[in-house]
This record gives structure tokens, sequence and C-alpha cells, in this order.
């Protein structure tokens, strides 16, 4: 999916919904809208990470909920969605 959401897809904000720490990494769970309904994905880049530490094992993740990250996803279905940490879109809607 990350190379049709690159060539397909559109750029949007997402507000970080909550997120869940395991044993090596993160995963963020976020929403975003389109035409009014919401849409839901999870990332687990470091990228969609803020850590105090540069090691994302052992530093402190300073991310809070309402938090904004970058996402990509399909306007003929935004259920495919994806991180643009990920996906690599050039994109320009505030990252």
């Amino acid at each position: 999916n990350n190379i049709r959401l690159k060539k397909y897809g559109k750029c949007t904000n997402a507000v970080v919904d909550y997120r869940v720490r395991g044993f090596r990494n993160v995963s963020t769970y976020y929403y975003f809208f389109v035409d009014e309904k919401k849409y839901t994905g999870e990332s687990t880049a470091v990228e969609d990470t803020k850590y105090i530490s540069k090691s994302h094992i052992k530093g402190e993740d300073v991310f809070v909920t309402g938090d904004t990250i970058v996402v990509i996803y399909l306007q003929t279905n935004p259920t495919i969605n994806g991180s643009n940490s990920f996906v690599g879109k050039d994109c320009n809607c505030g990252e």
C-alpha cells in the first residue's frame, strides 16, 4: 500500500489519539477527517515520536494526545492510510 499511497495519496494532518508502548516500539493511533467522516490509523514509525533521548528504547517519549502527524490516504478509500514517516511522500501540510 505504501507505493500506492506515495503515488496517489493525499496528505493531511492527523491527530494523535493515544499511544501504546511495546517492548521495542511505540504504536501511535491517530484519526483524521475526510468529508466530515472520521478515519483512523496506526503507525509504529520512530519518527512519529518525540523522544528526549536519542534512544527510542530508553528515552522518554514526550508525544502527547492531541499532537499532529502527517498521514497519507487514498481519496477513493481513506481506510487505506499511513504515516508519512513510512510513506515518504513530498507533502506540504504542516510537517
